[in-house]
């Protein structure tokens, strides 16, 4: 089972993405005749789509959990390149991507009719680095891998990631003290040596092993093909993704782990190796160990493939579907006022207490959970109001906040204190609280010496203020500040 209380804190990861940048460009129309040139459908185009692929698609997927995004990598002199860096903007939160006259930015153009493929064109070059050009970009990772928690390496086979450069920036990554995970395309896994830890799909695994034939055979067990090539190259772990066999963790020299795929109905697997890597790094990044890692990244896999297209997956939608799989249904506790109000009465009719806090609750910290569970000790069952994303902009600044509205919701309806969930749009949650009258309102004791209508409200209908103590050193505000400086 998934550990659904490392997922809020992917956030605090720090990820370093190298690879092979792609746009993926979905061009989708409809077919109702053929060609008089040839006897080839002729498609009416209605309206296209672009889109990160390849180290963009999987900075993309770290983006979307949260994490903080470098993207290290080359493009071309062209139009795609402008349109590539347009899209990296969106999700990165730095770029170091240099401009080379003589490369091409790799396009793949698919031409949709519904949701059939009719056919793919590739605009791109198999194009290696010169040695100046590998140097170059091996200093640029190294100046800001310091900064970092974890290196990540998405090779498409583009001749971005020689072997050479493979072992500069592996090398990097030791020095300072940082893992660095790879996603291969080449078979020689030598280009890997000293890595923390490589990803390889089945197709992957076994044409390493047939590069090697002297190690060990296709025939073999999958998780001794793999020890082979974890000792023969000196890589520290080796994850093997299977599709709908799920994955085999060969951690250090431990038995293998098996994780089982979850059953979902598989629309396309486009990406889904990105969305794998990218919970891999964001869990270690966030200070968590590979099996916690793994196991998020089998969950994520699964939500993934039952999309079509390339897919990305949020934290909201991971906590959802570990509840599911705990038999809970958080999503449950989410309801609109009327629907609380209903609640409310229900569990008073039951001679329950209920009891209602309220706020933000942007970036969730021990601050937030000390509050919830002193509030929760005060009643039998606790509702948080929870500020809408309109309502925390106005009072926090136009860059809040950090996680939307429904992410936040999900994140308090997984905890166990929590009983209900409602969101509200106004500055104040007073008509939350007329429509509920809860008997016990709780807020920080930083409001003791303060008149705030609130209090007013709640004590014309009979009900009781609790405040609730303050934990020091926990602020969302000064966290957010803290990553921006």
């Amino acid at each position: 089972m998934p550990d659904a209380s490392i997922v809020p804190q992917l956030a605090k990861a720090r990820v370093m993405v190298v690879g092979d940048l792609i746009v993926d460009r979905f061009v989708y129309g409809h077919v109702d005749r053929l060609s008089r040139e040839a006897p080839i459908p002729v498609m009416v185009v209605e309206h296209e789509k672009t889109m990160l692929g390849g180290a963009g698609n999987l900075a993309r997927n770290l983006h979307t959990l949260g994490a903080r995004v470098t993207v290290v990598g080359v493009v071309g002199d062209d139009t795609t390149s402008d349109q590539l860096m347009g899209l990296l903007k969106e999700c990165c939160d730095e770029t170091v991507l240099q401009r080379m006259d003589n490369r091409q930015t790799t396009l793949k153009l698919r031409m949709m009719v519904g949701q059939q493929q009719m056919a793919r064109i590739d605009y791109e070059r198999v194009q290696p680095l010169s040695d100046q050009q590998e140097q170059a970009l091996a200093a640029a990772v190294s100046k800001h891998l310091p900064d970092q928690d974890v290196l990540l390496l998405s090779d498409y086979g583009l001749g971005l990631l020689s072997p050479t450069l493979c072992q500069r920036l592996i090398q990097a990554a030791r020095d300072a003290g940082k893992p660095v995970l790879v996603d291969p395309r080449q078979s020689d896994f030598a280009a890997f040596r000293g890595a923390t830890l490589v990803k390889p799909n089945r197709t992957d695994l076994l044409a390493a092993v047939r590069h090697a034939p002297t190690l060990c055979q296709t025939s073999d067990p999958l998780p001794q093909q793999a020890a082979a090539l974890q000792q023969a190259y000196g890589i520290e772990n080796i994850l093997m993704t299977l599709g709908d066999q799920g994955m085999i963790l060969c951690e250090g020299n431990t038995p293998p782990v098996t994780f089982a795929a979850y059953r979902r109905e598989v629309f396309d697997v486009s990406g889904a190796g990105d969305t794998v890597l990218a919970v891999l790094g964001a869990v270690l990044g966030s200070g968590h160990d590979l099996k916690k890692a793994a196991s998020l990244a089998n969950l994520a896999a699964s939500l993934v493939v039952a999309r079509r297209g390339t897919a990305v997956v949020s934290p909201g939608e991971l906590l959802v579907a570990i509840s599911e799989l705990a038999g809970q249904n958080t999503q449950s506790k989410i309801m609109t006022l009327s629907q609380m109000a209903g609640q409310a009465a229900e569990w008073r009719e039951q001679n329950l207490v209920v009891g209602l806090t309220n706020g933000c609750f942007d970036l969730l910290h021990p601050g937030h959970i000390a509050s919830i569970t002193a509030a929760k000790q005060q009643c039998d069952r606790l509702i948080i109001a929870l500020n809408s994303d309109s309502s925390v902009k106005r009072l926090k600044g136009e860059s809040r906040p950090i996680q939307s509205q429904l992410a936040r919701a999900v994140v308090l309806s997984a905890l166990a204190n929590v009983d209900g969930v409602v969101i509200f749009d106004e500055d104040a949650p007073l008509a939350v609280l007329d429509a509920i009258k809860p008997d016990i309102y709780c807020k920080g004791e930083d409001y003791r010496d303060k008149k705030i209508a609130e209090f007013d409200l709640v004590e014309s209908y009979g009900g009781r203020i609790y405040l609730i103590p303050m934990v020091p050193g926990f602020s969302t505000t000064s966290t957010v500040a803290q990553m921006a400086a």
